[in-house]
């Protein structure tokens, strides 16, 4: 499809952006690494490079183990609803995948997979059951929300809010991310709030990274 374009300059954009979503899809290829793993985990979370865990002292994957647990539920993924609009509470962001390990996460994953090689025709056959899965063919986020309406996914996956466990990085919720008792465990820094992670992480009133300055999260 890249090729059509006439112009090279849209050709390559289309390349990298093709590339950066197949990229993207290494995360559920790890997914099934760690769940099928030897060492037997009883649950994964695979988490996007640019967030991190910012309430050192609270045993957050615990949490969200414990949360499923209460559910009766086998995977845990986030919303968006930081962002403040109506869609966001309902659209799951790819940046967090907490997976209990189970047969039926172990072939979820394997299924998207399946559905993302298999391009527009997708997988015809899941393991989860029910009809062919469609829609993995370019960005595992937006496969993620083809699976979402699937009683099959909904019977063992929970949406929970993304301001706790995936929370963008506002200065709003910076400053609340800060506060005692904090409710956000989970910082993601996507966009153009990259550039200021260090200084978030390393320069506010506690050094999230634990290490100090000189540290390897914090050191220039």
């Amino acid at each position: 499809l890249c090729e059509r374009n006439p112009a090279e300059k849209e050709r390559t954009n289309c390349w990298l952006n093709a590339v950066r979503e197949n990229y993207n899809w290494e995360k559920h290829q790890m997914m099934v690494d760690y769940l099928e793993s030897p060492q037997n985990f009883s649950h994964v979370l695979v988490l996007d490079a640019d967030a991190a865990l910012v309430q050192p002292h609270h045993d957050i994957m615990g949490m969200m183990a414990s949360e499923l647990a209460e559910a009766g539920k086998d995977l845990l993924v986030t919303n968006e609803d930081w962002l403040g609009d109506q869609s966001s509470k309902t659209r799951i962001n790819g940046g967090l995948l907490f997976a209990r390990n189970t047969k039926f996460t172990r072939d979820l994953f394997k299924d998207m997979l399946d559905a993302h090689w298999g391009g527009h025709e997708g997988n015809p056959r899941p393991r989860i059951g029910g009809g062919a899965v469609r829609g993995c063919a370019g960005n595992e986020q937006l496969c993620l929300g083809a699976m979402q309406n699937r009683k099959e996914f909904q019977a063992k996956s929970m949406l929970t809010s993304g301001m706790r466990y995936n929370c963008g990085a506002k200065d709003q919720f910076i400053q609340r991310m800060r506060e005692k008792d904090s409710d956000i465990e989970i910082m993601h820094f996507m966009g153009g709030s990259k550039g200021a992670a260090a200084d978030i992480l390393c320069k506010g009133p506690v050094d999230l990274t634990g290490e100090g300055k000189q540290g390897y999260g914090c050191s220039p």
